[in-house]
């Protein structure tokens, strides 16, 4: 089975060939070359001359012979077989693109499922652990791991800010409950030096 548009660069090269030169006894009109430029839609019925002539500065239709490719012609070709090129390589990548997308959205799925766990697990260790600031830090721990499931979806959220904003919500509450118990825990409960800290 040929691949899409590989027919349409086949014509492409045998339309430079046919153009590029004509031997030296061969036909004094280029009506093979304005039919086969037509049929392909490579560009309008008169940038093909009507007899064969000498050329300069083509790239790829160059020869010492007489020639029917003239340089926009060759530009149109060219033109054509880039075109024809993209959209061999669009048709054959799609499944490609299908496959990666597939396993990005596992990928993802995945990946908010390890955030969901580890949120809830962060959650389970605060009651268990320090059982009277699981209550003031649930919403901390909720908002930090909705920014790396954000940042993880593209946000432009950086993690080390939505980490700092968790130590900073948490460290009114652990510097309240374990390290000077009898202020309460809450931010306002605080020096507001030891709040900046």
């Amino acid at each position: 089975m040929a691949l899409p548009g590989t027919a349409t660069s086949c014509w492409v090269l045998w339309l430079l060939a046919c153009c590029a030169a004509l031997p030296s006894g061969g036909a004094n009109t280029c009506d093979e070359v304005r039919t086969a430029f037509q049929h392909k839609q490579i560009g309008p019925e008169k940038l093909v001359p009507s007899s064969p002539r000498t050329a300069s500065g083509l790239q790829v239709c160059s020869s010492r012979n007489l020639t029917c490719c003239t340089r926009r012609m060759e530009e149109r070709y060219q033109l054509s077989a880039r075109q024809d090129l993209l959209t061999l390589l669009h048709t054959s990548s799609s499944s490609l693109r299908l496959l990666l997308a597939r396993h990005l959205n596992a990928f993802q799925e995945s990946f908010e499922v390890l955030i969901k766990q580890a949120e809830n697990r962060t959650h389970a260790l605060l009651r268990v652990s320090y059982p009277s600031m699981a209550a003031g830090g649930g919403a901390a721990i909720r908002e930090f791991f909705t920014d790396v499931g954000l940042f993880l979806l593209g946000s432009e959220l950086s993690p080390d800010s939505a980490l700092q904003r968790l130590l900073d919500a948490l460290f009114p509450l652990v510097y309240g409950h374990l390290i000077e118990p009898g202020l309460g825990g809450g931010a306002g409960d605080m020096d507001p030096s030891y709040v900046e800290c």
